[in-house]
């Protein structure tokens, strides 16, 4: 098994056109060890005060974004084949 994936994360809000409702959103890019993006990778946010995952999969560069999250802490888990998962906080 290869060392750990290195997940990059960004966390932005969104305000959505003139309602009151603020989504947010996280963006992130995962890496293999040697820094090259890694495709087709499960990736897992989890909102850390409801428990509610969204998942999905990182496209052919390693980028994944989940977006119109409700505003709060969340958990982001990336799986692949071969790899130890790796998990931090957005």
């Amino acid at each position: 098994m290869q060392n750990i994936i290195k997940i990059a994360s960004v966390a932005a809000l969104t305000a959505i056109g003139g309602f009151a409702q603020i989504t947010g959103e996280v963006r992130g890019l995962v890496l293999d060890p040697s820094g090259a993006g890694m495709p087709n990778a499960k990736v897992t946010v989890t909102s850390r005060a409801t428990g509610e995952s969204r998942v999905m999969e990182t496209d052919a560069e390693g980028r994944f974004a989940a977006q119109l999250l409700t505003i709060g802490d969340y958990e982001v888990r990336v799986e692949n084949a071969g790899f130890r998962s790796a998990t931090t906080r957005a």
